[in-house]
């Protein structure tokens, strides 16, 4: 609470530089996530040299903490002027035109509470995320109260029902978000995620089919000026008349929304947070 207070009063440029300088240190001192994200980055890119694994390992925490600096240091009537949601808003419109709601597929992947707050700021409609809490329940509040005066509200996925919730919100015509390079160990399908099967959840293609909901897939860049820019596209389900049941054909959706993870992740590799444990039943980095 200290250090948000500190940094909400520091000028934004100030912040980013201070952000990444702190993300870099993280590198150095947290031994275990430096050597998963330099594990995943080795099974994502065997070609690629030592060094330059080490470099993009760089990025990546320096991007974490820039973003996390960016956040405290950000007020809620700022988001609309650091985030470029001009082409993102007209293809939300179109999907939601028809009143089904919207279901939004993201990643770690840049700025991704700014990116919330910058979907809730277009006031399309109520928008809640699918979130796990933290093992500490005070950084589970911060996070929260963070979130809620951004107009983002928490559907915590270790409450009961969050899932029939989630339903009602789309139901309703509201945004669920979805993080899918979240680790899981219950109800997962195995996805190729460059080149290597990972558990992912097949959530957000399962509340699509039941709810007959649209899907986007939406990240957010840090461009060369400091200012963001908010990208979404439509995927649709295709092999919906596939072989196998329900189950497998929310599977199959899964891997193409893998995909596009993995495409945006090619394109910046730099944005994503390397140090999850992503290929956690591979045996990388932890249980």
């Amino acid at each position: 609470m200290v250090v948000i207070a500190l940094v909400r009063r520091l000028p934004r440029r100030v912040a980013l530089v201070l952000g990444a300088a702190v993300g870099r240190t993280a590198l150095l001192l947290a031994r275990p996530e430096r050597r998963r994200a330099l594990a995943n980055l080795a099974r994502a890119y065997p070609e690629l040299a030592s060094g330059r694994r080490h470099r993009l390992a760089r990025q990546s925490f320096a991007e974490l903490g820039r973003c996390a600096f960016e956040c405290m240091a950000t007020r809620s009537r700022d988001v609309g002027r650091l985030v470029d949601t001009e082409a993102a808003e007209h293809r939300m419109r179109q999907q939601l035109a028809a009143g089904r709601g919207l279901v939004f597929v993201s990643a770690h992947f840049g700025n991704w509470e700014l990116m919330a707050a910058a979907v809730a700021r277009l006031s399309l409609a109520p928008v809640y995320v699918l979130a796990r809490r933290s093992y500490d329940p005070r950084f589970t509040k911060l996070i929260e109260d963070f979130r809620a005066r951004r107009g983002v509200c928490c559907l915590w996925v270790e409450s009961p029902g969050h899932l029939r919730r989630a339903l009602r919100v789309l139901q309703s015509g509201g945004i669920i978000g979805v993080l899918l390079d979240r680790p899981v160990d219950r109800g997962a399908v195995q996805s190729d995620f460059f080149g290597h099967p990972a558990p992912t959840s097949p959530v957000a293609a399962w509340l699509s089919r039941l709810a007959r909901t649209p899907v986007v897939v939406g990240f957010i860049r840090r461009g060369i000026d400091g200012r963001h820019r908010l990208s979404v596209r439509r995927v649709d389900p295709g092999d919906e008349g596939g072989p196998g049941s329900k189950t497998a054909a929310d599977a199959r959706f899964t891997q193409r929304l893998t995909g596009e993870i993995q495409h945006s992740i090619e394109r910046s590799p730099g944005h994503w947070a390397w140090s999850l444990d992503r290929w956690r039943s591979a045996g990388l980095g932890g249980s």
